[in-house]
């Protein structure tokens, strides 16, 4: 490589010594700090003074620019970016966290030198059990802690089932028991056995097995019954939808007489057609009220005073302008 002697005083060694000191002793053949200019364009390799990095650059954007080492910039602009400022740091957001750093595993880092949200893993000693684990600061701010201990709470708030052995069955028990259908007797197991006996419903003489500690611990009983008891809450209607709480009007003519409009909110009227009618192939339209107490005068409809919310009366069926009573 050919280039022009720089004079006394303009070589790289003489106007930048701190860059001529990074310059590689041997990857740069015979090329020297003192054979080169400052503002030379050649690329020459760089040895870092910090931490050893090998790079290529200009001699010119070292000296003019003030570029340095890459991996060098690459730690500064991380450390900038994660070290804490001024009441930022683990240790003064939360000291409670803080205490349970592991103060030898982690050296040199302090809780001092990171941020809560920093995603860096490191290693903790629980402050309760003394169990040493690794885990992300930004998980352990968030509330994560010790598993072991989390599980001793778990553990603490499980509801555990109390063992009966040695205790006879409950009287109510005993009278279940199947007579033929087991190959022992109730008086040879206790309240805490696992043994899947049979069992013969009081009720409706079902017959199933369940173990005995089941029906001990948890009450279980006929399933038989249980099913059919919750057939019959699903039959049952909601309260004001029986029919016993629906007031059916036929008004003469197919038109809703104006005396069935009552104050705001104590009538609602809807028109539709009543099972009776139906069936019987009518298409009449009619009024259907209901949860309503319409007060019964011969000879008249009612009246809009007379109406009012309260229990359901007979069904009533209002034709040719009379009231009467029907079924």
């Amino acid at each position: 490589m050919s280039l022009r002697k720089p004079g006394r005083g303009d070589s790289l060694n003489e106007r930048c010594p701190a860059v001529a000191a990074e310059w590689h002793p041997e990857l740069n053949g015979e090329l020297t700090p003192v054979d080169v200019k400052p503002g030379s364009n050649v690329k020459v390799w760089w040895r870092c003074s910090a931490c050893v990095y090998e790079w290529q650059a200009v001699i010119n954007n070292r000296t003019t620019r003030a570029s340095r080492c890459p991996e060098c910039s690459k730690r500064l602009v991380r450390e900038s970016r994660t070290t804490p400022g001024p009441g930022e740091s683990l240790a003064e957001t939360d000291p409670e966290l803080a205490a349970e750093w592991h103060p030898g595993k982690n050296r040199p880092l302090t809780p001092a030198d990171v941020r809560p949200n920093r995603s860096l893993k490191v290693w903790w000693r629980c402050s309760v059990c003394r169990r040493e684990w690794r885990a992300i600061i930004r998980e352990r701010a968030m509330g994560r802690g010790c598993s072991r201990c989390a599980a001793r709470r778990r553990a603490a708030k499980r509801v555990t089932v109390p063992r009966r052995r040695g205790q006879r069955l409950p009287d109510h028990l005993l009278a279940e028991w199947h007579p033929g259908l087991n190959g022992r007797g109730p008086s040879t197991v206790t309240g805490g056995s696992d043994y899947r006996a049979w069992w013969r419903c009081l009720t409706c003489g079902h017959r199933w097995q369940a173990s005995v500690s089941n029906r001990v611990a948890h009450g279980s009983g006929c399933p038989d019954c249980v099913r059919r008891r919750m057939a019959e809450a699903k039959r049952r209607p909601a309260p004001g939808q029986s029919e016993d709480c629906t007031r059916r009007v036929r008004p003469a003519g197919g038109q809703v007489p104006d005396q069935l409009v009552g104050r705001a909110g104590d009538v609602q009227l809807g028109l539709t057609l009543c099972p009776p009618c139906h069936d019987a192939g009518e298409v009449e339209r009619h009024a259907v009220v209901r949860s309503l107490r319409l007060e019964e005068v011969p000879g008249e409809l009612p009246q809009p005073g007379r109406l009012g919310l309260g229990g359901v009366q007979d069904h009533l069926d209002v034709h040719a302008g009379t009231l009467t009573s029907g079924a």
